[in-house]
C-alpha cells in the first residue's frame, strides 16, 4: 500500500478485502461506483458465477471505461512483489 500512497492522494484509493466483496458484492459495487463518480450497475445474476476467465467482463462498462486510464499506471505493479505488502 505505501507504493500506492506515494502514487496518488489517500482519499483516492479505495481498499476492500477480497473477504467483504464475497460477502457484501452489491454494497461494493455501490462504494466503488460512488467512489469513482459512475451510476452503479450491480447483476446479481453475475455474482453466482464462479469462473476464471481472463475475457469476462468482471466490471460493469461504464466502470471499466472509467478505470481504463489508470492501466499505464498500474501495470509496473503488477507481479511486482513489492506492490505486495501488508495493509497496516
Amino acid at each position: 500500500m505505501r507504493r500506492w500512497l506515494d502514487l496518488f492522494p489517500r482519499e483516492n484509493i479505495l481498499v476492500y478485502l477480497y473477504e467483504d466483496v464475497d460477502r457484501r458484492p452489491e454494497e461494493i459495487v455501490h462504494s466503488v461506483s460512488r467512489h469513482i463518480g459512475v451510476e452503479p450497475v450491480y447483476a446479481p445474476e453475475r455474482v453466482s458465477q464462479r469462473e476464471n476467465n481472463s475475457r469476462a467482463a468482471i466490471l460493469p462498462l461504464p466502470l471499466r471505461r472509467a478505470l481504463a486510464p489508470l492501466k499505464g499506471v498500474v501495470r509496473p505493479l503488477r507481479g511486482n512483489p513489492l506492490s505486495r505488502e501488508r495493509v497496516r
